[in-house]
């Protein structure tokens, strides 16, 4: 998923992404520089109950990680959302996810 704000004309333009997380080492990265154990879900992924996602912005002075998401599967719904150290999304970062579930035709767990 991309969305983009903002021009560069005006030195505010940021880019919007979210990714599916694939692979063990990019569970572990996630983790590691979010500062949650996002990396113990590898065994979720691979049953496929769950699938972990990652949201970037792109700026002018570069790509920052903003939030890991869990989506249970089966039930298509985001479960699980935080930012870095665990801490819950801001109102910005849940207002791109939200966009990006509607699309996706998942539902948003209502404690998030």
């Amino acid at each position: 998923y991309r969305s983009s704000e903002g021009s560069d004309e005006s030195g505010n333009r940021r880019v919007w992404q979210i990714r599916e997380l694939l692979s063990s080492d990019e569970l572990n990265t996630e983790g590691r520089k979010m500062h949650h154990c996002v990396g113990s879900y590898a065994s979720s992924c691979v049953q496929r109950r769950s699938s972990i996602w990652t949201m970037e912005v792109e700026t002018s002075a570069g790509v920052s990680k903003l939030l890991t998401i869990e989506v249970q599967l089966r039930q298509r719904l985001i479960c699980q959302a935080r930012a870095r150290y665990n801490a819950r999304p801001d109102s910005k970062s849940r207002n791109v996810m939200s966009r990006w579930a509607t699309r996706e035709a998942l539902n948003v767990a209502s404690y998030i």
